[in-house]
């Protein structure tokens, strides 16, 4: 069966997609704070990605370099009946926004 829970979907979306709302709020009171000096800046807010840039700029294997980083992940998600994600479909970089605002 290739449909995954509820609970899967959203373990594997906290995998450097999402921001929390408080962080979201922090960030746009530091662009105010920033505002001359980030005017016009485009900046992406999302959760830092997990994993080291070098080793997923090519990984088209998500669930290995999941693996490979965080060796327990696989035993993890087995104890609740998860599948591991076994694709990078998007990743947002937030390193420019984390500078920019000193978030």
């Amino acid at each position: 069966e290739t449909t995954l829970s509820l609970p899967n979907i959203k373990v594997n979306e906290l995998l450097g997609r999402r921001v929390a709302l408080v962080d979201v709020l922090d960030a746009h009171l530091r662009a105010l704070i920033r505002i001359h000096t980030i005017r016009g800046a485009m900046l992406t807010l999302v959760a830092p990605w997990p994993f080291s840039w070098e080793r997923s700029s090519s990984a088209t294997d998500l669930a290995a370099l999941l693996t490979g980083e965080r060796p327990d992940a696989g035993e993890l998600y087995a104890k609740h009946g998860w599948k591991l994600p076994t694709a990078i479909t998007r990743v947002s970089d937030a390193r420019e926004a984390m500078e920019a605002l000193q978030w």
